[in-house]
């Protein structure tokens, strides 16, 4: 039997995976980078501001992660998970709020969503190596890319599909 790569695919809830505060705080980190990297100006998008902003893209970047993609699963959410509830701040946001924002920053989106599942997969390939302990021989385990391939090509077009699944959902729940 040939043990063959697989291509990466995303998981439909990467917080299931990895556990939900540590999705959070990945998705904190990581669109903090992007946006003083990529879009300084993403404050004046909107009348909200700075915070407004930066709360919507680590919703949507939690969200899509998660597997939440239309606007009314992620606004449920809001409801219901703390997590998301803490991306939202005071104000639940809105399903023409949340299309808007995803319409205007798709790319920036799309950037982070990349990033946060790199580093989910690599740190899954820094945890899968054999354990080092003095003085006992560990059999090598083969780590997680050796039996998946990683194509980050294939990665955006995975990513690129998720958003444009939660832009026909939206458009399926109002009824076009």
């Amino acid at each position: 039997m040939t043990n063959q790569a697989h291509p990466f695919t995303l998981p439909s809830d990467l917080g299931a995976q990895i556990g939900r505060d540590r999705l959070a705080r990945l998705v904190c980190q990581i669109t903090g980078a992007c946006v003083a990297r990529l879009a300084p100006d993403l404050s004046l998008s909107g009348p909200t501001g700075t915070t407004r902003g930066r709360s919507l893209l680590d919703l949507l970047t939690y969200c899509y992660a998660s597997g939440a993609l239309s606007s009314r699963a992620i606004t449920e959410m809001a409801e219901t998970d703390p997590v998301v509830r803490r991306f939202c701040g005071d104000a639940i946001t809105e399903r023409d709020e949340i299309a808007a924002f995803r319409r205007d920053h798709r790319a920036l989106i799309q950037e982070c969503l990349k990033q946060v599942y790199e580093a989910a997969w690599q740190a899954t390939v820094d945890e899968a190596g054999p354990g080092r302990i003095p003085g006992r021989i560990e059999e090598a385990q083969p780590k997680p890319s050796q039996s998946v391939r990683y194509d980050p090509n294939g990665l955006l077009h995975q990513i690129n599909a998720r958003i444009s699944q939660a832009a026909q959902m939206d458009c399926w729940s109002r009824d076009w």
